[in-house]
Order: structure tokens, then sequence, then C-alpha cells
């Protein structure tokens, strides 16, 4: 885990990792971890809407609403928020397992830290990186940010001005989320603690199909693009197609289907 979050992969390694990816795929064998039963959309209509279809989602695909949930985000405090705000309209909160913070976000703020400290260059960079980012993920945010104040405070005669200010950000940052950062919970409970999945379909759901050059859309416009991306990711084009299929008879002519010509 510490390889893939610090990117310390070898070039044989990658080389390795690439072809029994391949050796997977040929064998027809699923990736490890693989989300199972994943479904994408887009909302173009703002936080309020998108959560209230995502809810609606959750509601689906448990209608007895007696799973727990767990909640993973990238540490926007509009997201939660809004987020809590829609599962209490539900009366949900009792459901949340946790709220999970994006360990990739939280390295980023880690590698900027060591950066300023140490430099680019410096082997110690590194070393503090694993340091800490070990040390998060055994639980022990308090720890960690208590080093963090610990360094900012003995530095004041000697840090850069760009080390004490990177080094007072990661220090708000972290215990303004320190209430989403139980990574050894949440590892124990199996659960995900990254949102690369989530990165990646923003990319490939909406970035790839609108954002390409010399393109403007209205909302509608793009909604109606996103839905139809989003069926076709799904796997439920050929459902879909029927569906409407089957509701233009409807329109054109009633409710006969072309089996009830009588």
């Amino acid at each position: 885990m510490m390889k893939c979050i610090l990117r310390q992969y070898t070039e044989d390694e990658k080389e390795q990792r690439g072809k029994d990816r391949m050796e997977r795929k040929e064998r027809g064998e699923e990736e490890p971890r693989k989300p199972r039963n994943k479904q994408v959309s887009a909302c173009m209509w703002g936080k309020k809407k998108a959560f209230q279809q995502l809810a609606d989602r959750i509601k689906a695909r448990d209608p007895a609403q007696e799973k727990k949930i767990f909640i993973l985000l990238d540490g926007a405090p509009s997201l939660e928020k809004r987020l809590m705000e829609e599962f209490d309209q539900r009366k949900w909160l009792e459901r949340i397992e946790g709220f999970g913070l994006d360990i990739f976000h939280v390295s980023e703020y880690l590698w900027d830290t060591a950066t300023a400290l140490y430099g680019e260059k410096n082997k110690e960079r590194q070393k503090w990186i694993e340091k800490q980012l070990l040390g998060l993920l055994k639980g022990k945010v308090g720890r960690v940010v208590g080093g963090l104040k610990q360094t900012h405070t003995r530095g004041k005669d000697y840090l850069k001005k760009k080390a004490k200010s990177s080094l007072s950000r990661t220090i708000t940052y972290f215990e303004n989320h320190k209430h989403m950062m139980q990574y050894d919970k949440y590892l124990e409970k199996g659960y995900s603690i990254g949102t690369g999945v989530i990165e990646g379909t923003c990319g490939s759901l909406v970035k790839d199909r609108t954002e390409c050059s010399g393109m403007k859309w209205t909302k509608i416009g793009a909604q109606a693009v996103l839905d139809i991306r989003g069926i076709k990711k799904n796997g439920d084009f050929e459902q879909y197609m029927n569906f409407h299929i089957e509701k233009e008879r409807e329109r054109l002519y009633g409710s006969r289907s072309l089996g009830n010509t009588a």
C-alpha cells in the first residue's frame, strides 16, 4: 500500500504489474479489489440534486435500509455538509459507519510540506513522508499533528517562510478532518481509503467527453449526453433502448404493443 501511495514502484515492478494485468485479462479474471456493481452518473444541477440522486440509488440498492454506509470524500467541507443534510432528511444518520478522507489528498499535503522542509532532492524528504504516512495509516493522527506542531514551533527562528506556511496549512487541514482519518479502523473493516475509482470516473465519464477543444455546452445538452454516457458505461444501454422504443411506441400508437394488433 505504501508503495502505491508514494508511487515507489520501480520500472521493473511497473512492467511486471502490466504483464500480470494482461495475463489476468486473457484468463478472464477480474482485477484485485475491483469495484463490484459499480454505477456511474453525473449531475449538472448542483450538489443538492446530486446527493438526492445518490440517496435514491442507495435506497434502491437497499430497500430495507438496513446496511451501514461508509462515505469517502476528498475533504471539501461543502460536500460533507450537503451530504449530511440529505441523510438527515432521510433519517439515515445512524446508518453512517464513518467518513473517510481520501488518502491521496492527504499525501499531497505531506509531499508539499516535505518539499518545503527538505527540498526536492534531499533523501530525508522521502523518509519523513513515509514516517508521517505510516503514522496516519496506524490511526495516530493526533501524534502526527503533534509532531508537525513541534516542528513548526521549534523552527520559528530558522524555518523559511514557505516551510512555516506549508506546515500551518497541513496542520489545519489534518485537524479539520481528523474525524475522517481513522484509517486503521477503515482498513480493518476492508473499506477503501482512496477515491481513485471516483477520480477516474470524473475523467472518463465527464471530462473526456465534455471538455474537448472548442466545445461549448448548455446544462441541458451536457446532462443529456452524460446521461446516455452513464447508461452505456453501466452496461444498461440495451435495456434502456428497449425501454425507449416501448415508450415511443406508446406515445405514437397508444398502449398497444406490436404483438397486439387486434
